[in-house]
């Protein structure tokens, strides 16, 4: 994300211009008698900076936005553009960006329970130009502005207050449910959705949690998410996994964890029988209750290796419901070939392993940090799929063996 570096960026940018501003010292008498003619210097040119400010009010009551997020994001590709800046609105709903280079500029600003730009967006792993693009997209939805140096330029904003969700997460035993990541699907975008495996960083989420709106339950098991665009939504409760690592985007990164669990209002695994909501803005749909069963997950462990009995330490793995293309677990390969899904309800599923490679530790790099750097692959096998069948019991012994095949050539790089 650009605005990750704003305020360091500002920081730098505002020390170095204050460093221009700072006048040359007066010539003393002794220096004066000394001067001689020479050519005439060049007037200098203005300094490159230029100032926003604006009001930014709320829609449905008339009254300032105090605290809200407003982020001044540049249209991408332009050379010397410093990266976006973020400020807070004051109590009289003012906000104001100085120092701005000239250039083309959009303004964004996030509330929470009004209408957030970036909702709904889901980004998978592109080029940084493509990202930045799909960024612009949205940031100019509402009109740009165009700063030219020395100018100052006036960009007043009105939010639209949006739907609301509410509701509580218990599990089957009537505990609450604390700290479960809480999403709302729009049915309008599921042919866009990556599938669950496929990484990708919920961007309405994050700038939620930019914006303080936190996307979990509490210590009671509620959850409220506001802000939302009218629509048909799903609700999804996810129960991150016990190896889910922090990626710095709280519940918004969370959302992409293969091994959680997923439990949809209508207390549902799949999402074909999940119950949908149509929500309107400004109004709010509660009672929204999920319960995540405790006794129907199933762990499935295994081994992986090749039929001569070599181990294999490098593979994609997953497990899919071939009655529900939306539902698919995926889990990492150990170095010793094992593999565990956690936590599997019964069904029936198809494991897939594909891309499998044994692979080495670098040469040069010392023992004590083996585990720590990525492998180099050496011998390459051929895709498996084999069909299982979860029961009442969790699966200790599922075995896959893979033949050999010769290893792919590099791919050409791009000229």
């Amino acid at each position: 994300m650009r605005s990750l570096l704003a305020f360091a960026l500002c920081a730098a940018s505002f020390g170095a211009l204050r460093a221009q501003d700072v006048p040359d010292p007066p010539p003393s008498a002794d220096s004066t008698r000394v001067q001689k003619k020479g050519p005439a210097s060049k007037p200098l040119p203005p300094l490159p900076i230029g100032r926003v400010t604006g009001t930014v009010f709320c829609a449905d009551t008339h009254r300032p936005a105090r605290g809200a997020l407003v982020m001044l994001a540049p249209r991408p590709g332009e050379d010397g553009r410093q990266n976006e800046s973020m400020s807070r609105v004051g109590m009289d709903g003012s906000y104001a960006f100085e120092h701005i280079s000239p250039g083309e500029y959009a303004v964004v600003a996030v509330l929470p329970g009004y209408l957030n730009p970036f909702e709904g967006v889901t980004i998978s792993p592109t080029p940084d130009s493509q990202l930045s693009d799909q960024m612009w997209k949205r940031e100019s939805e509402h009109g740009t502005l165009k700063i030219t140096a020395g100018e100052a330029v006036k960009f007043d904003m009105e939010l639209q207050r949006g739907a609301a969700i509410s509701g509580r997460v218990f599990y089957s035993d009537g505990a609450p449910a604390a700290q479960i990541v809480i999403e709302a699907q729009s049915t309008a975008r599921d042919k866009e959705k990556t599938g669950p495996d496929e990484p990708f960083l919920d961007l309405g989420g994050f700038v939620r949690e930019v914006a303080r709106q936190s996307l979990s339950t509490d210590d009671v098991g509620h959850f409220r998410l506001s802000g939302l665009h009218p629509g048909t939504y799903r609700v999804m409760a996810i129960e991150l996994s016990k190896d889910h690592a922090d990626d710095g985007f709280g519940g918004a990164g969370a959302i992409n964890d293969p091994s959680a669990v997923r439990v949809y209002a209508g207390d549902t695994l799949h999402q074909k029988a999940a119950k949908t909501y149509d929500l309107r803005a400004g109004e709010e749909t509660s009672g929204i209750d999920i319960t995540i069963p405790l006794e129907a997950f199933h762990s499935v462990r295994g081994h992986l290796s090749a039929v001569d009995g070599r181990t294999i330490n490098m593979a994609d793995l997953k497990l899919t419901d071939p009655s529900d293309d939306t539902f698919a677990m995926s889990t990492k390969l150990q170095n010793d070939g094992s593999f565990n899904f956690p936590s599997v309800p019964g069904g029936t599923y198809t494991l897939s392993a594909t891309n499998a490679r044994i692979g080495e530790v670098p040469g040069d790099i010392p023992a004590q940090f083996e585990n720590t750097v990525s492998l180099v692959p050496k011998t390459a096998f051929g895709d498996s799929t084999q069909s299982i069948v979860i029961a009442d019991v969790d699966l200790a012994d599922v075995n896959v063996s893979l033949t050999e095949v010769p290893m792919p050539k590099p791919a050409a790089s791009p000229k």
